[in-house]
This record gives C-alpha cells, structure tokens and sequence, in this order.
C-alpha cells in the first residue's frame, strides 16, 4: 500500500495573500514543520517566494527573530509550536477556533472565526487607527497651540484657553469613537 497525504489549502488563502500584496504591499514568508518538498507545493500554490521548511519551535522563534529585526513583523499561526514565533512577533494572530491553547495565549490577536479574510479587515483596521491617531495628535496639537500662545501673550484670558483646551480633548474622544 502506498499512501500520500498532502496538505489542503484553504480556499481564500491565494485571494488573502494576494491582498496582502497589493493593496498592504506587505512582504509574506512561509515558516513550517513540514517537510521541503510538501511545503514547497503548498508555498508555490500560494505564490509564495520565500518558504522555510523542517522547522521546529526554536527555529520558527528564531526566524521571526531574524525577520523582525529588519522591519515590523506580523505572524499568524495556530499551533502550539507557533507559540514561541508568535509571542516573538511584532503581532502575534492566531485561529481561535483551530488554534491551540498556547498559541491563542500568546497571541496578540485572536480572530474568533478561523476566517482567513479577517486578516485582511485586521490589516485595513489597523491603518485606519493608526490614521485616527494621527489626526487627533495633530487635533491636540493644534488646539493647544491655537489656545496656549494666545493666553500666554495676554490676547485671551486664561479660562477661555482652559475652554478651548478642553473642548480639544472633547473632540479628540469624540473622533477616537469614529
């Protein structure tokens, strides 16, 4: 009897990545267990250029090492031997449903449904925070100055500053709610 398994690729895994590319213009690299040629079949499948197979936890932990010293590194797994990689990560996402244990407690994210599309809607919500921020650093900024310069010359009194201040950081939070 011969008997050959072979990994099956979840069916928006192409689609996700693909998206990851494009529209995040993020780099994605594979880090597994499995064996070279399996993972090179799956990685190819997937458009995938840089692949580490045979990989065990202390060389997974020690991969992203490497990676996320170069630049910010986003690690997604499931497995209790992705744990290690994903604590190490710059975010650490796992499966809640598939994933085990470990590798959901040492996660940053945990996305509830084993939707691999949510990676996406992770990615596109997290430019928009780190947008959110951005303005209400600018917001605050611009209120303080637009407040402080003018009492500290004698133009304003100081309870209308202490107004105008205020009513910043009520603006800061309302927009924080966006």
């Amino acid at each position: 009897f011969l008997f050959r398994f072979a990994d099956q690729i979840r069916p928006d895994a192409a689609k996700m990545l693909e998206n990851l590319h494009t529209k995040h213009r993020l780099k994605t690299v594979m880090l597994t267990g499995d064996n070279r040629e399996n993972a090179e079949i799956v990685g190819q499948a997937l458009g995938l250029s840089q692949i580490y197979a045979n990989l065990r936890p202390q060389d997974k932990l020690d991969q992203v090492a490497k990676l996320s010293k170069e630049e910010g590194l986003a690690m997604v797994g499931d497995g209790i031997n992705d744990a290690p990689a994903l604590a190490r990560a710059t975010v650490g996402i796992s499966m809640g449903k598939i994933g085990s244990g470990a590798a959901v407690d040492a996660s940053d994210v945990v996305l509830l449904n084993d939707d691999l599309a949510l990676i996406g809607w992770l990615f596109n919500k997290s430019h928009q925070t780190l947008r959110i921020v951005k303005q209400n650093l600018i917001l605050a900024l611009a209120i303080i100055l637009f407040a402080t310069i003018p009492a500290l010359l004698g133009w304003i009194p100081l309870w209308t500053a202490v107004l105008l201040h205020e009513g910043g950081t009520v603006l800061v939070g309302l927009n924080s709610l966006r």
